[in-house]
C-alpha cells in the first residue's frame, strides 16, 4: 500500500523533471515526478515518475537527478517537430512510446527508434503536435524503415507460389483427359480388331465415347 509524502532528504518536488542515474533498463530517462511514496514495510523513499518515453516508474530517490534547467543538462530540442506515438515491436503489451519526429513519416509506417539507449523498431501509431501530446520526450526518431523492396519481394513470392499451384492444377486435369484419350485410343483399336469376332465391343468402345465427352 502506497503512502504520499514528500521526500525528506532530496530536494525533488512534484512536478519536477528529473533523469535517472541509477543502473537500470531506463537509465538516462528523462521525466516528471507524479508523486511521492513510501512502501509501507520499508521506509526508503519512493518516487513515481511519469517518463517521457510513455511509461511510469516508481524509483528510489537516490536514482534520480533533479534537472536544473538554467544549465545545459536537460536536451535541447531543434527545428520544427512533431510527437510519434510509436508501439514497439518486440513489446508484448505495446504500450505507446512518444518519439521527436522530424521525417515525413504516416500512421503504420515501421520506423527505427532508441528507447533504452538500444536500437529498436516499431510502429507509428499515431502523430501529434507537442501541445496535443502535452508531455516531453528526450529522444527521437531515428530513421524511417522503407519497406518497399521487401513488400514487393513478398508479393512477388506469393505471386509465384499462386501460379505454381495453378500450373500444378491444370498439369493434373490435363494427365487425366490425356489419360482418357489413350484409354479410348486403345479400346478403338481393340474395336477395330476384335469387332468382328464380338461385336459386343464394339457397342461398348461406342457408349465409353459418349460418356467421355
Amino acid at each position: 500500500m502506497w503512502k504520499i509524502e514528500r521526500s525528506k532528504n532530496v530536494g525533488i518536488k512534484i512536478s519536477d523533471r528529473v533523469v535517472v542515474i541509477s543502473d537500470c533498463n531506463s537509465k538516462g530517462e528523462f521525466g516528471t515526478v507524479d508523486k511521492f511514496c513510501n512502501y509501507a514495510s520499508n521506509p526508503t523513499s519512493c518516487v513515481v515518475v511519469n517518463l517521457d518515453n510513455g511509461g511510469t516508474k516508481s524509483y528510489n530517490v537516490k536514482s534520480l537527478k533533479l534537472i536544473d534547467l538554467n544549465k545545459e543538462d536537460i536536451k535541447m530540442v531543434i527545428g520544427d517537430y512533431k510527437i510519434a506515438i510509436v508501439n514497439l515491436e518486440d513489446d508484448y503489451y505495446k504500450k505507446d512510446y512518444g518519439f521527436y519526429l522530424y521525417d515525413n513519416v504516416k500512421i503504420g509506417d515501421t520506423v527505427v527508434v532508441n528507447p533504452n539507449n538500444k536500437f529498436a523498431l516499431g510502429k507509428v501509431k499515431a502523430i501529434k503536435t507537442k501541445e496535443e501530446y502535452g508531455r516531453n520526450v528526450t529522444k527521437d526518431v531515428v530513421g524511417v524503415v522503407n519497406m518497399d523492396a521487401y513488400k514487393k519481394r513478398v508479393e512477388e513470392r506469393n505471386e509465384a507460389i499462386e501460379l505454381a499451384k495453378q500450373r500444378k492444377e491444370i498439369q493434373r486435369e490435363l494427365d487425366k483427359k490425356i489419360s482418357k484419350l489413350k484409354d479410348l485410343e486403345f479400346y478403338e483399336r481393340m474395336a477395330k480388331e476384335l469387332g468382328n469376332k464380338d461385336p459386343e465391343i464394339v457397342d461398348m468402345v461406342n457408349k465409353l465415347k459418349g460418356l467421355s465427352l
